[in-house]
């Protein structure tokens, strides 16, 4: 917990061990009161580039392109913005 352990449940923070290092520690508890809708994050390489190609691409959604033509833009595009970190 020294490195600034973030508890993976709920749970977790109900143990003893938690409660003690939250009492010595306030600031250990900020993440879970201050985020309590938390989401999962796509973290790549050119994130902001390779997200983008999909909410380009949701325009299958209003018919404008089929869901596999959208898809397969929307790969083309990771594959060319992402062309530049691909190993081997």
């Amino acid at each position: 917990m020294r490195t600034g352990y973030i508890a993976t449940s709920p749970a977790a923070y109900e143990s003893p061990t938690m409660k003690d290092f939250i009492a010595k520690v306030p600031a250990a508890n900020v993440a879970r009161t201050s985020c309590r809708s938390p989401r999962a994050e796509l973290s790549v390489h050119e994130n902001q580039r390779s997200t983008r190609h999909w909410t380009d691409n949701v325009s299958c959604l209003n018919g404008s392109k089929t869901p596999a033509q959208a898809m397969a833009d929307a790969q083309a595009d990771a594959d060319r913005i992402l062309r530049p970190y691909k190993q081997g």
